[in-house]
């Protein structure tokens, strides 16, 4: 059987063209010969706080596709992956959090389209959640990694610099653990990790 999630009886979707946009990212996932470049943040006054007409769902993944998505259960249990995440205003700064799903361990990249229509005053700074290292978008809006495991996390951070200072403090170990290795005893290989 094939179930779509959005049967919208009564619901008015606007037009592209009608949508005030305050500004708009495209973001791009490439890996060989995989690519996924139809995911979407941004700023819109027509946008709510949560779920809305803005929001467009992630189809299921296909075969070995490498996609980004925005994970989002509060939205929808289940089918929480979306391809879209809009917000109604900025403020001082918002944080967009993402996955990355890569089924081959290999070099990739992600591309943000569209800096240019951010005000100059707010920074964009992505985060690769697996070592908290920043990257300054707008020095090349383009980061490249290798890719550890098949779901990777990401945070983007747009906003003041202030704001985008507290967001990475955040991120900040407290305290490091080494976990007690496994299996144990060994012969010949064991595994360690840290926390």
């Amino acid at each position: 059987s094939l179930k779509f999630p959005y049967p919208f009886p009564g619901l008015t979707i606007p037009q592209a063209h009608s949508i005030p946009f305050s500004w708009k990212l495209q973001l791009e996932f490439e890996s060989a010969s995989k690519f996924d470049r139809e995911n979407y943040i941004g700023i819109s006054a027509y946008a709510g706080s949560g779920y809305d007409t803005l929001e467009s769902r992630k189809p299921p993944l296909f075969l070995d596709k490498g996609t980004i998505s925005f994970a989002r259960p509060t939205w929808n249990v289940s089918s929480s992956l979306f391809a879209t995440d809009f917000r109604p205003a900025l403020g001082d700064g918002q944080v967009w959090e993402f996955d990355v799903r890569n089924d081959h361990v290999s070099k990739a990249k992600i591309r943000i389209v569209g800096i240019d229509q951010i005000p100059a005053h707010n920074a964009i700074v992505l985060v690769n959640r697996q070592n908290s290292v920043p990257a300054d978008m707008r020095q090349k809006p383009e980061y490249e990694f290798q890719t550890v495991s098949t779901k990777m996390a990401f945070k983007l951070i747009v906003g003041r610099k202030e704001f985008i200072a507290n967001q990475l403090q955040k991120d900040l170990p407290a305290e490091f653990r080494l976990e007690q290795n496994y299996p144990n005893p060994f012969n010949p290989t064991t595994k360690m990790s840290f926390v």
